[in-house]
């Protein structure tokens, strides 16, 4: 495993800098960070050495199930082999081909306990078909669509998954949201029911992001989004714990400026400074506000940088604060031809429980883009393979610290690891 350090160079306009009062500055990469914490976090995500076992997923929000036990989704999921293949290195094999392969399916989740106040290796389940065949432990309750897990947050005492519903013949996407009655039990029996919240024909979505503050339950989504563009407009809209936690998804008000909340999709505003996206997370920190880490994927030039954004409240507006850690340069290789990106970089994630002191931890997913020739499955398959592209397809984590000069000033520093162990 290789680690990528990153030199902070984050800024802000004075313009912005004066409203917010806070400013970033230039810092250079701590040796504590260099290599240890990433690395380490990363050996608990990886695929264990055996075959016929989970060797690579997406999505990858965790979610805390009890002080000591945190459940992770996974969009989509590949089977294969990890094993060894000389000099104790160990080395994926998929077993997928294509899109109908019964090796790649949707929404595997896994398991993180602490055990003595030591994160143990995280656990992959999913479920099985009548032929012993591998499949999601949430899935749709129709053949027509299918169910991508994307984010998720434990209520009073249900679990919600949000998922973006898509049907099979169609490039739009639906809001589906998964209330599952008994979250604490094993995975292979869960009770759980579908909420079609918005359809894949409403302009406007709600999966991008879910947080709690008080007892409001407050979701990101976008309008205009299709699997062919990037979204163009964030939106913001909330519900009280109550009425989510009994599917009373009419409760839902979207905001409309000026504090108003109203209750058609139609009606609410652009939130103003964030990068759309298509599946982000949030966390509050003092003196900084509420922040997130984004990649600006409507700029050619960023969409390898996964940028820092804050705000003193939900609805901003946002302002990007720079870039906090750009991906390892094999990631950023683009078509001779069109110059188009090969590879897509998306599904940062913060991780909270990971945190300590000024530490914070996040994870991103790489995929071969839409811009790869040749069948999109196959050619995955055989990079994952290829001990240069060990990173792919599967959660990378990367540790960055918040140093705080002043009351008013933070840097940041950032290290990854790249690839598997």
């Amino acid at each position: 495993m290789k680690v990528v350090n990153t030199v902070v160079k984050l800024s802000i306009a004075i313009s912005l800098l004066m409203s917010a009062g806070i400013s970033f500055a230039n810092d250079s990469v701590s040796p504590a960070l260099t290599s240890s914490k990433a690395v380490k976090l990363q050996a608990l995500m990886n695929p264990l050495p055996k075959q016929n076992t989970w060797i690579g997923g997406d999505a990858s929000p965790s979610i805390q199930l009890t002080p000591n036990k945190y459940l992770w989704l996974f969009g989509d999921t590949i089977m294969g082999q990890n094993i060894n293949a000389g000099n104790n290195l160990l080395q994926r094999y998929s077993y997928v081909t294509d899109a109908k392969s019964k090796y790649y399916f949707h929404s595997s989740v896994g398991i993180a306990n602490k055990v003595n106040g030591v994160w143990q290796h995280i656990i992959k389940h999913y479920g099985h078909d009548s032929k012993g065949f591998p499949t999601g432990i949430i899935n749709s309750d129709t053949k027509s669509s299918l169910l991508w897990t994307v984010n998720g947050i434990m209520l009073k005492h249900k679990l919600l998954i949000v998922t973006q519903e898509v049907p099979v013949k169609s490039l739009t996407v639906g809001t589906t949201y998964v209330l599952v009655d008994n979250p604490l039990a094993d995975t292979s029996t869960w009770k759980y029911h579908l909420y079609r919240v918005l359809s894949p024909n409403n302009p406007e979505q709600l999966y991008t992001g879910v947080l709690r503050q008080g007892h409001w339950l407050y979701f990101y989504g976008t309008r205009g989004e299709d699997l062919t563009k990037t979204a163009t407009t964030p939106i913001l809209a909330r519900i009280n714990i109550n009425s989510a936690e009994n599917a009373k998804w009419t409760a839902l008000r979207y905001w409309h400026g000026d504090n108003q909340w109203v209750a058609s999709s139609h009606d609410a505003k652009a939130i103003q400074g964030l990068a759309p996206q298509s599946e982000e997370s949030f966390q509050y920190r003092p003196g900084l506000g509420w922040y997130t880490l984004q990649i600006p994927v409507l700029q050619a030039s960023t969409r390898y940088e996964v940028h820092l954004y804050h705000s003193k409240t939900l609805t901003g507006p946002w302002q990007d604060a720079g870039m906090v850690y750009n991906t390892p340069s094999i990631w950023h290789q683009t078509d001779a031809q069109s110059k188009k990106s090969l590879f897509d970089t998306y599904a940062v994630k913060l991780h909270p429980e990971l945190f300590d002191n000024n530490n914070i931890v996040f994870t991103y997913n790489i995929n071969i883009s839409m811009n790869y020739p040749g069948n999109g499955l196959q050619k995955l398959s055989d990079l994952i393979v290829d001990s240069a592209y060990s990173g792919l397809y599967i959660p990378q984590f990367v540790t960055c610290h918040f140093n705080k000069s002043s009351a008013n000033s933070f840097a940041m520093k950032c290290a990854g690891s790249s690839g598997l162990l």
